[in-house]
């Protein structure tokens, strides 16, 4: 009897034993399960991460990609996600992205596998049968899907998008290459103001080649004294004389050679030198504007454009005020000149900016009117002196433009009891519609092209002779 009992309490033993080494193994199986999850797997969404990306397709290029199916690879970057969170927070950019991530999973559901690459950016790998050849269509329908918004606590939260797409090939033998490659895609796709989404081909790396050396270039323009001015005559049709000028801005870049406005333009402003360049403007315009009236030549004011994103700096108004206390130059002989797109923002703030500058005697003109916001409500709150009618408005009149957008807005001007200036003006029968339907001021071709401040001397020179 004793032995039986000894023998049952070795096996209990055993058993014992046996047991809390498999629980052992199974603890340790799910703590390596889960390293493994948290290494491979993204923590919010479940999707396979940038490391688990990278493995499988360095197998597939193992595998040379077998297979009777077309593979793309589709990035897809959320570009307003730091705003988004900066505006409301992670919590509720976390729900917007978990959303997101279900929407895009049925879009493709069936032809592809979805990664979460990066915290703003999502990779599909597409796998599509020889017989569907329009991939756009896949793509416009996950535009549609994302572009209704996002329901949440604080209300509809809309998703900016740009898309990258790279054809896989077996030209491909370096992960880092395909990558890299569907990347440039996307970055390019977020640069361009056509399409949200393009397919990678080699022009675009050329392309941001050239981008690059373009910023590199004009942070030193002004210091290596590649920017200059032209001015362009504003004319009053009633009686021939110059009422004001325009200031232009040029570049002339040695090795690059002229590069026009509104490529640099928007490069100035995305690298942040845009202020530095609009303050060279307005300084240099108000010293030359000085230097004609020290010669004795009709006092006139010269205007300048002036950026969206420098008008939204808060010492704006104190840094004209110091341009022309510097210059020597009344107020009354600066006009500034602000395009739509600057006013669709906080309106009072907007407000007392204008009444500041008006406040110096400045005028305040609004550029390229009729192609941007067009409310007709800030131009009865906001204090402006002109209104600059868009050549585009203009310079197809008679042939292939009726000209009724441009009489609307000499009869609005009209109305308001604010000047029009017609810009692009290049014929008679341009200047005489103009004319007849009650514009003020012409600034065009057709009575002078952008010139030097020399040929504006000269021309003053002539005005004040024949005086």
């Amino acid at each position: 009897m004793l032995e039986v009992l000894l023998v049952l309490i070795i096996i209990v033993a055993l058993l014992i034993v046996i047991i809390a080494r498999q629980r052992k193994r199974n603890g340790e199986k799910y703590i390596e399960d889960q390293l493994t999850k948290q290494d491979k797997y993204d923590a919010l969404t479940g999707l396979p991460n940038e490391k688990h990306l990278n493995e499988f397709l360095a197998k597939k290029i193992e595998s040379k990609m077998a297979g009777d199916k077309k593979q793309f690879l589709i990035s897809i970057r959320v570009t307003n996600y730091n705003e988004i969170v900066a505006g409301y927070g992670y919590r509720l950019m976390d729900e917007v992205i978990i959303s997101m991530v279900r929407r895009i999973e049925l879009i493709f559901n069936g032809i592809g596998k979805l990664f979460r690459s990066g915290k703003e950016e999502f990779i599909v790998l597409v796998n599509m049968d020889e017989d569907i050849h329009n991939l756009d269509s896949i793509i416009e329908s996950l535009n549609e899907t994302i572009s209704i918004g996002f329901n949440t606590e604080a209300g509809i939260i809309f998703i900016n998008m740009a898309m990258g797409i790279l054809s896989i090939t077996n030209k491909y033998n370096n992960v880092n290459k395909m990558i890299n490659d569907l990347i440039l895609s996307t970055d390019w796709a977020e640069k361009s103001d056509n399409a949200n989404y393009v397919y990678y081909s080699e022009s675009i790396r050329e392309k941001l080649r050239k981008d690059v050396k373009l910023e590199t270039l004009l942070r030193a323009a002004i210091d290596n004294m590649e920017l200059s001015l032209l001015y362009q005559p504003q004319i009053d049709p009633k009686t021939n004389k110059m009422v004001g000028v325009e200031a232009l801005l040029r570049w002339d870049n040695d090795e690059l050679g002229q590069i026009p406005p509104f490529v640099f333009i928007p490069i100035a402003e995305k690298i942040g030198v845009i202020n530095d360049i609009s303050n060279w403007v307005i300084k240099e315009a108000c010293k030359q504007n000085k230097k004609w009236q020290e010669k004795g030549l009709p006092k006139i004011p010269v205007s300048v454009n002036l950026s969206p994103v420098q008008f939204k700096d808060n010492k704006i108004s104190d840094e004209i005020r110091e341009i022309l206390e510097e210059c020597e130059l009344e107020g009354k002989y600066l006009g500034i000149e602000i395009t739509e797109g600057t006013l669709v923002e906080n309106r009072q703030d907007i407000n007392e900016k204008l009444c500041s500058l008006k406040a110096m005697g400045i005028s305040i003109s609004i550029d390229d009117f009729g192609t941007g916001y067009s409310s007709l409500g800030y131009l009865r709150e906001l204090a402006f002196d002109n209104i600059k009618i868009d050549r585009e408005f203009i310079k197809d009149y008679p042939d292939n433009d009726d000209g009724v957008i441009a009489k609307i807005i000499l009869s609005l001007s009209r109305e308001l009891k604010i000047n029009s200036v017609a810009e692009g003006v290049e014929t008679k029968e341009q200047l005489d519609f103009i004319m007849n339907n009650g514009g003020d001021f012409i600034q065009g071709y057709y009575y002078s092209p952008p010139v030097s401040a020399g040929k504006i001397e000269e021309l003053l020179t002539k005005k004040n002779e024949s005086a």
